[in-house]
């Protein structure tokens, strides 16, 4: 967008203003423009102060949407500049245990790009341009510079992170983290997009390389990195021992004048842990409390910029109201602070940003919407611009043809701007359809005759008439949103949830053989003079059962209904057996419904729909978001089924938001394409409003009629609805069960799709399933489901999942912190205040009222309203009708809304009692805000000073883990509740799944499914060896359990030697050299795998003697003449026993283990060259 920076930067006036801006000049103005026309006129002056000498621009606006807003568009405008959003630290106040990283991330990558000279561009909000930040002198003596070769010791690397706020962890896996393992330091910097991992020898650096924190896997090899601390705000030793003596001394002043117990004890704890701190030269996030006593030591964002600079302050009126309520925000929060106790008087102070504005050093342009005085400011310059807002255009394109013969004719260079380059071609062919010329091109060129179409994510358009500029928005042309763009990649579905079955101390767990146990860790034991590592497991009766690392996969984590604790077993009872086989059979019962169900449904001749037509391509390209790949996927998935001749019958599971919806939306307008009608069926009336205006908007423009059936429609609505679904007038109808009832007759139904299957009761499954018996069935559900049930249904019933989250514009800021009403109060206005909504979640419905009245009195003016499972059925649906609707403001309910809404104005959660609730609620209610383009907030408080039970503390530190990590499916998976799977499968089965944990009761249903369809399961061979080795992983090389186990869990699926050896090469990488165990428990796996496919199924020591026992599985058939040569050739002694088995012994006294690993293995690769070798020939000569 070059080519309109220039024409814009042509104007007279503004030239003349960029030639006069000074520091010690007055003030200029310039007002007329607002949008995307502000955001030229902003990189028109920056060029042209530019074309004078490097300069930079720093714009500060009064919300952090409209920052982000700007930063978008200058990033267009200025393509070859550094432009940099530097957002908000924000409650920066506030005392939490946990926040997420992502603010952090994104200022301290601003910090370390402004220590690199040259002009840079950075936009940033009113409270984030004067934020305490670490001195520029300091904070470039805290970036770590690491290349390959250094000389550096380790211990110093380390010394420096923990001083930058680096978390030492065992495993790595969110920013501001890292772990050291011998001579291997991993390291995942808070603005890097990668963990880095780096190895020594001795004091040197050996390799440098990054790695994936999912798979913990090594990527790529550097030679370089560099990379700053992990928090913004950090002061020297010295000063932080200066500051925490004076702390003492105010900490000492209120404790003589306080009587209150708990404004003491709170004092005491609070002021107390920082203290401690500061007296040990650390600096910590909430060191911004101490802000009175740090004006010396401390800088801001204009300090960082260095250089020529000139502010650009975005709608100065509204910085200044954005000033006053920040004032007055602080003060509410500081008058409640000192009164709990939470701070003290004089180390924090109020910022007065209306003299910080006066007082800048920098030439200043203020931008206005309208020409204004504005009092203590005088403008030596006023430029008066005139722009008009685009209109939208609501895809009627005969107003736009219009409009761009009016552009053209008085001479304005017209330019349409698209988001991505399909939407440009979209454009492009819509516009020739209507005979609009338009030319697509790389890059706008002024003065060209015809309209011209270029790639730019622009927030508006808008007409600059003196400068001859008319430029449009695709989306103003075709009424969308504008597309956001993805600032992360998506990890795959598989890497996501694949540790999900991680154990931990404590945790229960199903053993095959002996039932449910709680794992208590691993115990390495010497037996037999050889160590080895063994899972502990404790059984009831002070029952204790050691099981070998190696038959780790007869153990899965125990996962039930959450209810209840589960009730060990016995070892030796019996009991396990019993409960084994009443499950077993209720198990074969239901694969049978199921195995009868796929029969029917393959035998069930249906409708093949056509390919997909020119308009589906227009349809799917307004989408106004980019598709995540488990989006395309799915879509891919049911188009396909759709274009077979029988019935579809897909589950597509994934969370709220994570765009179903948009999926079903595809699957219903090619159904309408093909002359079928399509209908919605959903549970509650809410659910089919949002239903019916989110299908109302996307199919706007297109030939189709959308209507809805539900008890909030009219008598007269429902009777025509009714008439037009039978006539077929009606194309796409959404409704509730009332869609279910017999008088309902549709001319030509196609396509059926069911949101929320579960939540619907057993007459209407059966009226259901006579309905899908021959049309297409999509089902939606919001339920995680895990991968092992998947496994179970393949074949019955097909299944898409969309585990990967879309990418909000900002992700949502989560806070673990003690409940407060001041910080409650602080969030409900803040929230209320931009006009959104919020939920609070009070999950006690006998005193629920009394909480609602609680909040009223934290925000007055609010309309609040209380929802929760045990009101009447119409009430519940007319109070959630009002709340999407925007007639009440907050919604203080139980976790009802858990699965369902998704209303785009609720970005405020506060969860009260966070502690009380399972890891994969928390999530499921986190997931009810952000769903928009700002900023969302959640607030999981829980009351400090009562007594926690060991659960709950559990469960804090697990909601800390979740807000740090902040990757959705994985987390659900790890906390994973059944409520859904049960209802999938019936009800009834519930108590059967708790009895024997949810992973064996899918696994006995899976191999019932595979025996009625009479499919043959490979029961692989598995090879006993008993050798005389120290094989296992020492504490010395893995102390982390979890990560010994995981490992172990690798070595035991280990089946090719392809395979041992990638494993070999990732131990090494993230653990360093093996020691001898390790190598040997390799050694080991390599021979298993060697035995396997040889069909050996023992090999064991036996005196003087080392014996390989050959199996007789018909499925591995033995060579005798082949490994009767290979035992001669490698000094074997063959012998074959009545019973058809086949030994071959070698001598291997006083030989060491290691030895023999070796000799065996040695004879069993020849023997199965030579039988590779030996089947090749007879293929050539059979060809």
């Amino acid at each position: 967008m070059k080519g309109l920076v220039q024409l814009m930067a042509a104007d007279d006036a503004l030239q003349a203003l960029a030639g006069g801006m000074g520091p010690r000049r007055n003030d200029a103005l310039i007002t007329g423009v607002t949008g995307a026309a502000r955001q030229l006129t902003m990189a028109a002056l920056y060029a042209l102060r530019n074309a004078r000498g490097p300069e930079s621009m720093i714009v500060v606006t009064h919300t952090a949407s409209q920052a982000q807003t700007v930063w978008e568009d200058l990033k267009e405008y200025l393509p070859d500049a550094r432009v940099y959003l530097f957002p908000e630290r924000e409650n920066a106040l506030v005392d939490y245990i946990a926040a997420s990283s992502d603010v952090m991330s994104d200022r301290l990558h601003v910090m370390e790009a402004l220590v690199a000279e040259g002009p840079v561009v950075v936009v940033t909000t009113l409270l984030a341009a004067w934020q305490p930040i670490t001195k520029r002198s300091q904070f470039m003596q805290t970036l770590v510079r690491l290349e390959v070769g250094l000389n550096q010791p380790l211990d110093d690397v380390v010394a420096q992170l923990v001083k930058g706020g680096y978390e030492r962890v065992d495993l790595v896996e969110s920013r501001g983290q890292f772990s050291v393992r011998g001579g291997i330091l991993d390291v995942f910097p808070m603005a890097a997009t990668q963990p880095y991992r780096m190895e020594w020898f001795d004091t040197e650096i050996d390799s440098i390389r990054t790695f994936d924190p999912d798979t913990q896997r090594s990527l790529e090899k550097l030679n370089e990195v560099s990379f700053g601390p992990a928090i913004d705000l950090a002061v020297p030793p010295s000063v932080a021992a200066e500051v925490a003596d004076r702390v003492a001394e105010h900490l000492e002043s209120r404790l003589r004048t306080t009587t209150d117990a708990d404004v003491r004890d709170r004092l005491q704890t609070a002021i107390g842990a920082d203290l401690r701190k500061l007296q040990s030269g650390q600096s910590f996030p909430g060191l911004a409390r101490y802000r009175g006593l740090l004006t010396d030591h401390v800088d801001t964002l204009f300090d960082h910029v260095t250089g020529s600079t000139f502010v650009c302050l975005d709608e100065t009126s509204r910085l200044l109201e954005r000033a006053q309520a920040l004032e007055r925000e602080f003060n509410e929060w500081l008058s409640g602070a000192l009164m709990r106790g939470e701070v003290l008087s004089g180390t924090v102070e109020a910022v007065d940003y209306e003299a910080k504005i006066a007082e800048l050093s920098k030439a200043k342009v203020h931008f206005s919407t309208f020409t204004r005085s504005q009092a203590g400011t005088r403008f030596g310059q006023v430029v008066n611009l005139t722009a008009r807002s685009m209109q939208n255009f609501h895809g009627q394109m005969n107003v736009l043809k219009t409009e761009v013969a009016r552009w053209q004719h008085a001479g304005m260079n017209v330019v349409f701007a698209a988001a991505t380059k399909e939407r440009a071609e979209h454009l492009a062919r819509v516009l020739d359809d209507y005979r609009i010329g338009a030319d697509e091109v790389e890059s706008f060129t002024p003065g060209a005759k015809e309209p011209q179409i270029v790639v730019a994510n622009l927030s508006s358009g808008f007409e600059l008439p003196m400068q001859h500029i008319a430029l449009i928005v695709e989306t103003e042309v075709f009424t969308a949103k504008r597309k956001h763009r993805r600032t992360r990649s998506n990890v795959s579905d598989a890497e996501r949830i694949k540790s999900y079955q991680e154990l931990n101390v404590g945790d229960y767990v199903v053993h095959v053989n002996h039932g449910i146990g709680k794992y208590m860790g691993i115990k390495t034991l010497e037996v037999e003079g050889r160590h080895n590592d063994y899972l502990y497991l404790s059984y009831a009766g002070n029952d204790s059962l050691y099981v070998p690392v190696d038959q780790i996969d007869q153990i899965q984590r125990y996962i039930g209904s959450g209810e209840k604790e589960p009730k060990l077993h016995h070892l030796g009872s019996g009991e396990w057996q019993k409960v084994k086989n009443r499950v077993s059979k209720t198990v074969k019962d239901i694969a049978a419904d199921l195995v009868k169900l796929y029969a029917q449904r393959e035998a069930t001749p249906g409708h093949a729909f056509s390919p997909d037509t020119p308009w589906q391509v227009d349809f799917e390209n307004m989408f106004p978001y980019e598709e995540t790949p488990d989006q395309l996927r799915a879509i891919a998935d049911i188009k396909r089924d759709m274009e077979r001749a029988r019935p579809m019958d897909r589950l597509l599971c994934g969370d709220v938001g994570y765009g179903k919806t948009e999926v079903a939306v595809r699957a219903a307008f090619k159904a309408v394409m093909d002359g079928k009608q399509v209908a919605v069926l959903v549970p509650t009336t809410v659910l089919a409003q949002q239903h019916y205006e989110t299908f109302k908007e996307r199919f706007a423009g297109f030939p189709v009629t959308i209507d809805m059936l539900s008890r909030f429609r009219s008598r007269k609505d429902s009777q025509a609805c009714i008439k037009g679904l039978k006539d077929g007038t009606v194309d796409v109808v959404i409704g509730t069960h009332r869609l279910l009832q017999k008088s309902i007759q549709f001319k030509d139904l196609g396509l059926l799709i069911v949101d929320e299957e579960q939540r619907f009761g057993v007459t209407h499954k059966e009226r259901l399933k006579q309905l899908r018996a021959n049309v297409d069935c999509l089902t939606l559900t919001a339920t995680p489901i895990p991968r092992t049930l998947h496994m179970s249904m393949m074949g019955v019933r097909d299944l898409s999942v969309i585990e990967t989250p879309p990418e909000n514009r900002f992700p949502v800021q989560t806070y673990v912190v003690e409940y407060n009403e001041g910080l409650i109060r602080e969030a409900l206005e803040r929230e209320l205040g931009r006009g959104g909504q919020v939920y609070f979640v009070y999950n006690q419905v006998h005193n629920i009222h009394r909480m609602a009245e609680r909040v009223q009195e934290m925000a007055p003016d609010a309309r609040v309203t209380v929802a929760h499972g045990q009101m009447q059925e119409a009430e519940l649906e007319r109070v959630m009708l009002d709340f999407l609707e925007g007639e009440i403001d907050i919604l203080v309910t139980t976790t009802i809304i858990e699965t369902g809404l998704d209303i785009s104005n609720v970005n405020t959660l506060i969860v009260y009692d966070a502690d009380k609730f399972g890891l994969s609620q928390l999530y499921q209610l986190r997931g009810r805000v952000g769903r928009s383009n700002r900023i969302a907030y959640a607030y999981f408080t829980y009351q400090r000073d009562k007594v926690l039970t060991e659960v709950a503390e559990k469960r804090l530190s697990a909601i800390k883990e979740f807000t740090e990590l902040g990757s959705g499916f994985k987390i659900a998976m790890r906390d994973l509740s059944i409520r859904g799977a049960g209802n999938l499968l019936g009800a009834e089965q519930h108590g059967f799944i708790n009895s024997v944990g949810f992973d064996m009761y899918t696994e006995m249903l899976a191999q019932a499914v595979r025996e009625l369809r009479g499919e043959q399961v490979e029961q692989g061979v598995e090879p006993s060896i008993d050798l005389p080795v120290e094989a296992y992983i020492p504490d010395t090389y893995i102390s982390d359990s979890a990560q010994k186990i995981a490992m172990y869990k690798r070595f035991r699926a280990v089946q090719t030697l392809m395979e041992a050896d990638d494993l070999e090469e990732e131990l090494e990488d993230r653990y360093g050299d093996l020691p001898t165990e390790v190598r040997n428990l390799l050694n080991v796996t390599r021979l298993k795998s060697l035995a396997a496919s040889a069909g050996v199924d023992q090999i064991s020591v036996h005196g003087a003697e080392t014996a390989i026992r050959f199996g007789n599985d018909a499925s591995r058939p033995v060579d005798y003449s082949k490994a009767l040569a290979m035992a001669m050739k490698h000094h074997g002694q063959p012998t074959s026993r009545p019973n058809g088995l086949f030994f071959v012994s070698f001598r291997t006294k006083g030989m060491p283990g290691e030895e023999i690993l070796n000799k065996l293995s040695a004879f069993l690769r020849d023997y199965l060259e030579m039988v590779r070798q030996s089947k090749t020939q007879e293929e050539v000569a059979g060809v």
